[in-house]
């Protein structure tokens, strides 16, 4: 089964550009099951 993930910032905003993001920080990935926390390794 296929899916995809939304992952938001702390504010809640959606990510829509890798260039957002920066290395260690903490996101939220929401997908059709529920949703987790996630850091970024590398930016």
């Amino acid at each position: 089964r296929r899916g995809y993930a939304v992952l938001q910032r702390a504010d809640g905003a959606a990510v829509r550009d890798p260039a957002e993001v920066a290395a260690d920080e903490e996101l939220r990935a929401r997908v059709a099951e529920g949703d987790f926390t996630v850091r970024v390794a590398g930016a």
